[in-house]
């Protein structure tokens, strides 16, 4: 088994996980990997209110292939108003990426 590859792990799907400044969990949600792409999702898309008023300060995404490999991954950081400050992207390589 490849070190990308879990078992049971999820298969063309996103994992997005919504953490409070203490990195509690406050919301997880899972979606294709189809709707991920095409679709608006409210813990990453819309305005700060969602975030803000939820106390969401660190969004962890987890994106799958079909295959159920791990293609990418990330970690978002907003402020305390609910707005984007940074992101961090990991490949299965190890690559890490700020932006």
């Amino acid at each position: 088994m490849k070190k990308s590859q879990k078992i049971n792990s999820p298969k063309g799907e996103v994992l997005l996980i919504g953490l409070d400044k203490n990195h509690l969990v406050i919301i997880e949600e899972r979606i294709s990997v189809f709707d991920y792409y095409d679709s608006l999702h409210p813990i990453l898309d819309q305005d700060c209110n969602f975030r803000r008023e939820r106390g969401i300060r660190y969004v962890i995404g987890k994106i799958y292939n079909y295959e159920g490999f791990l293609n990418q991954g990330f970690l978002n950081t907003y402020g305390e108003n609910g707005a984007f400050i940074k992101s961090q992207l990991r490949l299965p390589n190890g690559t890490l990426s700020d932006y």
